[in-house]
């Protein structure tokens, strides 16, 4: 072995719907330490940039052009497909995935998040703009999400830096995180993930104003505390 091989070139990308704050995250996870460039033959930036782990170590972390589908409908959605399935000749697949989901709009997101958990890479959830969901009077429950999902589930507010600490120990973690055969679970037709989507957004939020209390009582109680399976 040479002396380069334990110092792997390790990457994680940054995967999710349009609008769900990934390029804020990923300045806040990245600080200066970037580079823009383009994929191989299309347009589309390449955005890294260098992020450190606990214990000092770093990892490359890619920003994906946000995306709603692996089935292609855009050149950005391509570039996306093709870097989380490895099909760069260039690039290597990612070691780990951060899903990016908006706690706003969580059922809208977890369609697409169901699409991402099917191939059973490794993969954290950053539960992105707790603060716009509270604003709207919603407390989620990232313990219930996480367990609905089966992967490690971390509340973001990234233009605050809340929660980066977390999320970053989930991804230095994630690459030790064999997914064994529950990946299969998610494939599935789109209407099933549409419905399952329903669910899992009813089963991780509920209302927090003073107004709907009761129908807290009769949920559960809800936390925004980070959560593994």
């Amino acid at each position: 072995m040479s002396r380069e091989d334990p110092v792997k070139h390790r990457t994680a990308a940054l995967v999710g719907n349009p609008n769900a704050g990934k390029s804020a995250l990923f300045n806040a996870l990245t600080g200066a330490r970037q580079k823009i460039a383009n994929y191989p033959g299309v347009t589309v930036e390449r955005k890294a940039g260098r992020m450190a782990l606990p214990g000092g170590d770093t990892i490359e972390l890619i920003d994906l052009p946000g995306s709603y589908s692996f089935d292609a409908a855009s050149p950005d959605e391509e570039v996306t497909r093709k870097v989380v399935q490895g099909e760069f000749a260039s690039e290597p697949a990612p070691d780990v995935i951060v899903l990016v989901l908006d706690a706003a709009n969580l059922e809208q997101h977890l369609v697409f998040a169901q699409e991402v958990l099917e191939l059973g890479r490794p993969t954290v959830v950053a539960l992105n703009m707790v603060d716009l969901a509270e604003r709207d009077g919603l407390t989620l429950d990232a313990g219930a999400l996480s367990e609905a999902l089966g992967v490690p589930v971390i509340p973001t507010v990234a233009v605050r830096r809340k929660g980066l600490s977390e999320l970053t120990a989930a991804i230095a973690e994630a690459e030790a995180q064999g997914d064994g055969e529950s990946h299969k679970r998610w494939h599935i037709t789109l209407p099933e993930r549409r419905l399952a989507a329903k669910h899992m957004a009813r089963g991780a939020i509920c209302r927090s104003r003073p107004a709907t209390l009761s129908k807290m009582a009769l949920i559960g109680s809800c936390s925004i505390r980070g959560s593994a399976p």
